[in-house]
């Protein structure tokens, strides 16, 4: 049997793992917010990690990575089991959502399943084509805005803190892009002005093994119609600037954004897997 050993990942070790952990994960951990990060070590190498935190009663893994020639050994289980053994503890369940984004991610569920997990139905999953080259939605056959769309990479700070500034009474939009404008791809992304005040931005964040998610944020005055075109010109600055392959993974938060990315994907869409597993402490109660 493998010789696994897993190790929490703290700020001064985090750089060893920044290819293994979802961006956000490894933003955390740098500002001591309280999430998990965990290692697993073979021979004095770290060959994959996962980072996931705490939320109520339940446990989130973020992401799960094990190095593609040490798979299937064991790693990931490793990994998986100190996670039940610290969400037992404190009586969380744990849940795990991914996008099956090739033929080595179809062979999560089946792993999933075997580790216990149940699946579970999600409202509003993330949305993934198979390649940018699949995806033929462009903004030739949409209608107008009537806001000014501007790309990220051209917005002056000032601008963008004056927009922001203005748009203070809509919260929830608000702190989706100061929580995500640090860590975004800005020649990418997109944002939608009318009279000076931000109404709504498709945010492109570069996601490991060449992967694209795209992150429609909008007001409650926001235009569909604005959405479409920022989604549009977003997909065509990644056709003319990255590889045929690239993955995209758009998430849908509402019916409205269901909607929009389901006529962007079709039928070679797939969605985003849910599964639930109940703590043992929890269980006994």
């Amino acid at each position: 049997m493998n010789e696994f050993r897993i190790s929490q990942i703290t700020k001064k070790k985090i750089d060893s793992v920044k290819g293994m952990l979802a961006p956000e994960i490894v933003s955390a951990v740098e500002k001591d917010l309280p999430v998990t990060a965990l290692a697993v070590v073979e021979d004095d190498t770290v060959i994959g990690a996962l980072g996931g935190a705490a939320d109520n009663d339940c446990f989130e893994i973020v992401s799960v990575y094990v190095v593609p020639d040490k798979r299937r050994r064991g790693a990931g289980t490793a990994l998986l089991e100190k996670v039940f053994e610290l969400a037992d503890a404190e009586e969380l369940m744990v849940r795990a959502e991914y996008t099956p984004m090739d033929s080595e991610g179809k062979t999560i569920e089946p792993f999933l399943t075997a580790m216990d997990f149940m699946k579970e139905r999600i409202i509003f999953p993330l949305y993934q084509a198979d390649t940018i080259d699949n995806i033929s939605w462009d903004s030739a056959s949409l209608p107008g805005s009537r806001a000014e769309i501007m790309i990220f990479a051209e917005v002056s700070e000032k601008l963008l803190s004056e927009a922001l500034s203005r748009s203070k009474e809509d919260e929830g939009m608000l702190g989706c892009v100061e929580e995500l404008i640090n860590i975004i791809d800005k020649s990418m992304s997109f944002l939608a002005m009318e009279k000076g005040e931000l109404k709504g931005c498709v945010l492109a964040e570069r996601l490991s093994g060449g992967t694209i998610e795209l992150s429609p944020i909008w007001s409650e005055e926001s235009d569909t119609r604005d959405m479409k075109l920022m989604l549009s010109f977003a997909l065509d600055e990644i056709r003319a600037s990255c590889p045929p392959d690239t993955n995209i993974i758009i998430p849908a938060m509402d019916h409205e954004s269901l909607e929009i990315v389901e006529e962007i994907f079709g039928t070679s869409a797939t969605a985003t897997l849910g599964f639930i597993k109940s703590s043992f402490a929890s269980l006994r109660r």
